[in-house]
């Protein structure tokens, strides 16, 4: 037996999960001294092996279902992975950028070890592999999110997400016990099955069952009403730190959400699809409310992005090939923006990042009219705004739910464009329209932050103006689901 050729497909994982040993023994052992650049730049090159293997597996079109069918290597899968690892590559890239002057080498091995719970997350179809995924996620989130001695906000932060994090895993074990009780089996397919032949949730201990399994995933991605450790936990964490929390985790539940609502309870879906739209419609709404009157711009963007969870919901709510896709693309643009966001404000921000607020880039445009002009395309982007993607992804969702008869969510993804466009706009204005405070902010202009900026704005205009191509890929990738 050819064991290299029957592995292979765990190539990406074996790689993440072989990075993370060896930088925790570079920083524990061998490298005890030097640079966290040294160890950051190892885990750039071990992110980017892993994003070329799963690029390689997405090509040859794998499909296959390992492990007894509790993991799923198929093009939805390698989709996420790619997705995954990309937000790592950003993410290590502005922690080059944030610790240049000091020494954070343990940073590197346990971002890398969040990465690989979120890759096993998305692939799992079976509720104990995806809970294990969950709680790598979880629990390195939880030593980074107090990964700032100096911030007087650090241990609030990881006190509320250590909580949080616990109350919603408690909801999804319950939920999966209660699952198992009813179904007799925690795996995807078999709980296909068991509500095709039942013709129905008629029983109240599977209802139960997907209740708590879906409040304890919308408390790990941060939707209405389950939000509220994401502004305090967003605000207290270094930047790298914060891009993360705005990419990973929503995707990754996202991903599962998808896989067993759609597969799982496909049969029932008149059930949980009002359940998703209600939690959709508060999560879009409520976070675009909350971010109105916020000043700091760390609690803003993370009110907008819990928003742009609520428009992924929308797709998934839709129960249709086409708001699979917007919702995915929508993810893809979140993603995306998140980066760029990030990435200026770990160059325009001030000493103490957590007390950096709107009016602070007020006259941006004069100093910096390039870095200005890209901030606001990035605000276009979160507002669903021509000509930037997140257009797009409004337009696609919108389609998604007309097609499934909801006119609800359609008026609620159009309306709440007016709600977005006044968050960005009145960043917009401080930026070109007000005069710079009496002491502006330092603009740190970095290679690694900058190349960031640069990529993520020019993927966010790219699918803005020509979205077609990447539209067929990701339609292409979400039949595994569907």
């Amino acid at each position: 037996m050819n064991l290299a050729a029957d592995w292979s497909f765990l190539f990406p994982e074996v790689v993440v999960a072989l990075a993370a040993i060896l930088l925790f023994l570079l920083d524990a052992v061998f490298w005890p001294r030097r640079s966290s650049r040294s160890i950051g730049y190892v885990c750039l090159c071990a992110s980017l092996i892993a994003l070329c293997l799963e690029l390689n597996e997405w090509n040859q079109e794998i499909n296959i279902a390992p492990f007894g069918g509790m993991y799923a290597r198929d093009a939805f899968s390698s989709f996420f992975h790619i997705f995954l690892l990309g937000a790592t590559v950003l993410t290590v890239l502005l922690a080059l950028q944030h610790f240049s002057d000091g020494y954070r080498g343990e940073f590197f091995p346990f971002l890398m070890v969040a990465i690989l719970g979120a890759m096993v997350t998305v692939a799992a179809t079976n509720l104990v592999l995806a809970f294990v995924g969950l709680e790598l996620v979880t629990l390195t989130l939880c030593v980074l999110s107090a990964y700032c001695r100096g911030s007087e906000y650090v241990s609030e932060s990881s006190a509320k997400f250590f909580v949080l994090g616990v109350l919603g895993s408690g909801f999804i074990l319950y939920g999966g016990g209660l699952i198992y009780g009813a179904v007799g089996s925690l795996g995807l397919k078999e709980l296909s099955l068991h509500l095709l032949a039942a013709d129905g949730m008629d029983d109240p201990l599977l209802l139960a069952g997907a209740g708590f399994l879906l409040a304890g995933l919308c408390s790990k991605a941060a939707v209405v009403p389950f939000h509220a450790w994401a502004p305090d936990v967003r605000q207290g964490v270094i930047v790298p730190v914060a891009c993360f929390f705005s990419i990973v985790p929503g995707a990754a539940v996202i991903a599962v959400l998808m896989r067993f609502f759609l597969y799982g309870f496909e049969h029932v879906a008149d059930q949980w699809v009002p359940v998703m739209a209600c939690l959709a419609i508060a999560t879009i709404v409520g976070g675009y409310l909350l971010a109105l009157n916020q000043r700091n711009l760390k609690r803003l963007l993370a009110y907008v992005f819990v928003a742009q969870v609520g428009f992924a919901l929308i797709g998934t709510a839709a129960a249709n090939t086409q708001g699979v896709v917007g919702a995915v693309f929508q993810i893809c643009v979140s993603g995306m923006t998140a980066g760029g966001c990030y990435a200026l404000l770990a160059m325009c921000s001030r000493a103490n990042e957590d007390e950096t607020e709107i009016g602070d880039y007020a006259g941006l445009a004069h100093q910096h009219p390039a870095i200005a002009l890209i901030f606001v395309l990035l605000l276009l982007a979160l507002a669903g705004l021509p000509p930037a993607a997140g257009f797009i992804g409004r337009f696609l969702l919108m389609g998604a739910v007309a097609q499934a008869g909801q006119p609800i969510l359609v008026a609620v993804t159009a309306g709440v464009v007016l709600l977005s466009a006044f968050v960005a706009c009145r960043f917009a204005v401080y930026i070109y329209m007000r005069p710079a405070p009496p002491n502006p902010l330092v603009v740190k202009i970095t290679p690694e932050a900058m190349a960031v900026l640069l990529l993520t704005a020019l993927c966010t205009l790219a699918l803005g103006l020509f979205p077609d191509m990447f539209i067929g890929i990701i339609r292409s990738s979400v039949v595994a689901v569907m």
